[in-house]
């Protein structure tokens, strides 16, 4: 079987290493891969290719700052797109990420529907189902079909309000192929079965979500070198942050260095991952470093840690999240949006989004966790998280998608 991947990233951040696990399982099955991308670099030509060149990136970008239409100006992305789908000849296709600058929309469904494989889409965040944006927060417009955008100034950011437009775009694309496919998370399901694009679509959801590898990357390990490199006391309680530090969605600012400012005479320690704003002055009792490659040294630093605070009050499905647990370390945050499809119930501590003091005075109190705590935590990651389990139920799914489409017993 040939399974063609989509996604605006290859091996970076947390939907490009999702994606390229994905298809590296699938090649462990025995299947053939092609893995296209928009942006950055990946040396294996042969099993991935770029097919946005970077000034049609820069292009796309700009085009969408202004009417808020995701990339549907893309000429050579186009071109690349139905050469390499005519080349590989695909059994079935699985995106990731669309938006991004750098696929033209429309321009892809078409080909989807011209071939007519199963398709697997992958909502990593809200966008599917809206007219422009990745997360909708309080905005319910996204029910009657979008229009009067109440986020202009939010990823993407736009001048002209086209959000209805970007709507009426995915009705057309999704109408008329049957065998496409919706996988997310439970809390994201449920409100993408709200938007009109998914009348007569309900039996196409499909909540199950994604993981990490538990068992070789992400698991606890000995942080003795990072303990020394980040000069932490480790007698004494340690919290740490993985987000981006210039995002105003994922509030760092206004809720992990709000803490770390109001704990300046207690003995918690504060380590933030994630720093992309030098110009931002970093309490003294925290430690901020840019985000990191590593996954190793991430493992560490989430083991020597008694707490990660997730700070975003709007996250689908944050693999920081599995990763701080993965490695024995309890979760604090608020209880919104998919964090609690995250949380282990029996060592996390969730706030509602209108507690953030709570949830600061949470932290000036934390302890250092217990060796049960740690044991509670690693126990339901093993068994809610596990990327290889739930990547070979997707393989066993398409493949048996593939065998009724092409209407034989055992063709894979």
């Amino acid at each position: 079987m040939k399974v063609l991947f989509i996604n605006s990233v290859i091996k970076d951040g947390s939907t490009g290493n999702i994606m390229f696990n994905l298809q590296e399982i699938f090649r462990q099955n025995g299947h053939k891969t092609l893995f296209l991308y928009g942006r950055g670099k990946h040396p294996e030509q042969q099993r991935a290719k770029k097919i946005t060149p970077a000034i049609e990136f820069y292009v796309n970008a700009l085009f969408t700052r202004l009417f808020g239409l995701n990339s549907v100006k893309s000429p050579i992305s186009s071109i690349r797109l139905k050469r390499q789908f005519k080349q590989f000849k695909p059994d079935a296709v699985v995106l990731g990420n669309l938006h991004g600058y750098y696929i033209n929309e429309n321009f892809l469904f078409k080909l989807l529907k011209s071939i007519n494989v199963p398709v697997y889409y992958y909502m990593f965040d809200e966008y599917a189902y809206h007219g422009k944006c990745t997360y909708a927060g309080d905005c319910k417009k996204y029910k009657d079909g979008c229009g009067n955008c109440p986020k202009l100034k939010e990823y993407p950011k736009t001048l002209f309000d086209c959000s209805k437009k970007g709507f009426e775009n995915k009705t057309r694309n999704y109408n008329g192929l049957s065998n496409l496919y919706f996988i997310s998370t439970p809390q994201n399901c449920r409100r993408a079965l709200d938007s009109p694009l998914f009348n007569e679509k309900q039996e196409r959801v499909l909540s199950c979500a994604w993981g990490i590898d538990v068992k070789n990357v992400y698991k606890p390990t000995d942080p003795s070198n990072v303990i020394k490199e980040l000069g932490l006391d480790i007698t004494k309680p340690v919290v740490i942050s993985i987000n981006q530090l210039s995002d105003p969605r994922k509030c760092v600012k206004e809720v992990f260095f709000k803490a770390a400012r109001e704990c300046q005479n207690s003995d918690v320690q504060f380590v933030h991952i994630g720093n992309d704003d030098q110009s931002f002055i970093i309490p003294k009792n925290c430690v901020s470093l840019p985000y990191i490659k590593d996954q190793k040294k991430l493992s560490q630093i989430c083991t020597l840690a008694d707490a990660f605070v997730m700070t975003s009050k709007e996250d689908t499905y944050p693999t920081v999240c599995l990763i701080s647990q993965a490695c024995g370390t309890p979760i604090i945050g608020f209880n919104s949006s998919g964090i609690p499809d995250t949380a282990c119930p029996e060592t996390a501590k969730l706030f509602p989004v209108d507690e953030l003091n709570s949830l600061i005075n949470y932290i000036k109190t934390i302890d250092k966790k217990t060796d049960e705590t740690s044991r509670k935590c690693r126990e339901y990651a093993l068994e809610n998280f596990d990327f290889e389990n739930k990547a070979n139920d997707l393989v066993k799914r398409i493949v048996k998608d593939v065998q009724y489409a092409k209407g034989c017993d055992n063709r894979c």
